[in-house]
């Protein structure tokens, strides 16, 4: 009895490890992302100066790309602890996508448009 409810709390342990360390590195991600668009943007408005539509564009794809993720965070497809490749490729796609939606929404928001 005391091994099954031991393992249990193991359990939940691992889970809520595998939680903390998902939102960290969203974090460091997010963080890294943000610094890379703003040098990006930096350098675009040196050099080459966009047009108004660009930047435009450029925050409505960053709408859409962050739009996907949302619609999978009340979404589970978990059959096997996250370990089949169809719950791997979901979450290494929610990633990229929420990602490159604060890559381009900031991008968009440093451009110097002419």
């Amino acid at each position: 009895m005391a091994s099954i409810a031991g393992g249990t709390k193991v359990h939940a342990q691992t889970a809520n490890q595998k939680v903390i360390k998902s939102h960290v590195k969203m974090f460091v991600c997010g963080v890294l992302v943000t610094l890379c668009a703003i040098f990006v943007a930096n350098a675009m408005n040196k050099f080459y100066p966009a047009p108004k539509v660009l930047a435009i564009i450029l925050e409505y794809l960053g709408y859409i790309c962050w739009s996907t993720t949302l619609g999978t965070l009340g979404w589970e497809i978990q059959t096997n602890k996250g370990d089949t490749p169809a719950e791997k490729l979901n979450k290494k796609l929610a990633y990229f996508f929420s990602i490159a939606g604060i890559f381009f929404f900031v991008l968009s928001r440093h451009l110097t448009a002419i």
